[in-house]
């Protein structure tokens, strides 16, 4: 787990939800929308900002610790060859 302090110009605050139906769309599984809304304005109140950030710079880290999947995630990781290496 990272607590992070990164500059606010370098973060992207996107609508979670409108990202998802927008990679739905590119991904083929929706009809729209066909320009992703780079606005950041949430759609419902269940909606939530998500923020992206460029790069993982080291003066940005103000603490990290170990944060161990539950025991049913750390299942689904054993038994997937493409995830093991995560586990480790």
């Amino acid at each position: 787990m990272l607590k992070l302090d990164v500059p606010d110009e370098l973060t992207l605050a996107t609508s979670y939800a409108v990202w998802n139906d927008y990679l739905g769309y590119t991904c083929g599984f929706l009809d729209g929308p066909e320009q992703m809304d780079w606005t950041g304005q949430l759609t419902s109140e269940w909606d939530e900002l998500q923020v992206t950030i460029p790069e993982l710079r080291r003066e940005w880290i103000v603490r990290a610790k170990p944060y161990p999947p539950d025991a049913d995630t750390a299942a689904r990781i054993a038994a997937d060859p493409l995830l093991r290496e995560f586990g480790k």
